[in-house]
């Protein structure tokens, strides 16, 4: 019984450790000129496809109608040099605070742009076997070091000669039936 507990115990702990792992802050006035000043794409448009190298990978994800690396319609821009109807490549660093978006959907993205993708370098070092954990993401001078193999970053780095790229995530992506989203046209529109 004893066992049943701790392990119970255990279970919840995790869980909710996980569950909150990506917490979000209240998006008042206040919050929501902080994240336009900051951001260099402020837009409104809706998820296409997924942008994945494996295709077989592909197939599958957008047979769920949803996805984080994905193809990004342009139907307003409140701030930014792309322009409406223009497709963006929205690239989300893997982890909790990832933004699913569902394709046909209307989203509002804070967005940075990236200019290019490098591959990170192991840093930590780990027994044999053991995989080391990634570098936490982070862009600098518009960089992103990816914990991806060589063949992977040549694919991301492709798709910046293609499209525009910016990278999001959960606390600035807002779906437009959220309340998030409303809250931040009526402060954005205050501007």
């Amino acid at each position: 019984m004893k066992k049943v507990a701790t392990l119970t115990l255990t279970f919840l702990v995790l869980t909710a450790s996980w569950a909150t792992a990506c917490t979000c802050s209240g998006f008042d006035k206040k919050v929501i000129k902080a994240m336009f000043k900051e951001a260099d794409f402020v837009i409104i448009g809706k998820a296409l496809t997924n942008i994945e190298p494996d295709s077989m990978m592909l197939q599958s994800l957008n047979q769920e109608m949803m996805g984080s690396d994905v193809l990004f319609k342009i139907d307003s821009v409140l701030k930014g040099d792309v322009k409406r109807n223009e497709t963006v490549f929205i690239y989300q660093f893997s982890g909790s605070c990832s933004s699913v978006l569902k394709f046909g959907d209307s989203y509002l993205i804070f967005g940075n742009r990236i200019n290019k993708f490098k591959e990170a370098k192991d840093t930590v070092e780990v027994s044999e076997g053991e995989i080391p954990p990634p570098p936490p993401p982070y862009i600098l001078n518009g960089e992103v070091e990816v914990f991806a193999d060589t063949e992977f970053v040549s694919f991301l780095n492709n798709q910046l000669e293609i499209y525009d790229t910016l990278t999001t995530d959960l606390c600035s992506t807002f779906h437009s039936d959220s309340k998030a989203f409303a809250d931040a046209i009526k402060h954005l529109k205050k501007n």
